[in-house]
């Protein structure tokens, strides 16, 4: 009885993970990315930059000297 029940839950466990795992392939976000050279420094510069891409729907996703790195869903 026991080893029915162990089987039977192991079954589902794996059920689940394989629909969570299906569900998950198909939902996947795209992205779109860009980068913008700011001279470091430029603090007015930098504001309006990030300001500019904001109300774009681009999100900052990494600095890398004067080097900005946004992303936005496509």
């Amino acid at each position: 009885m026991t080893t029915k029940l162990s089987i039977s839950l192991v079954l589902a466990a794996l059920s689940c993970l394989v629909a969570w795992t299906a569900y998950a392939q198909t939902t996947r976000q795209a992205w779109t990315y860009h980068v913008v050279a700011v001279p470091p420094g430029d603090t007015g510069r930098a504001e309006r930059e990030l300001n500019q891409e904001a109300a774009g729907g681009w999100e900052l996703i990494a600095v890398d000297g004067g080097n900005w790195y946004f992303k936005r869903g496509r």
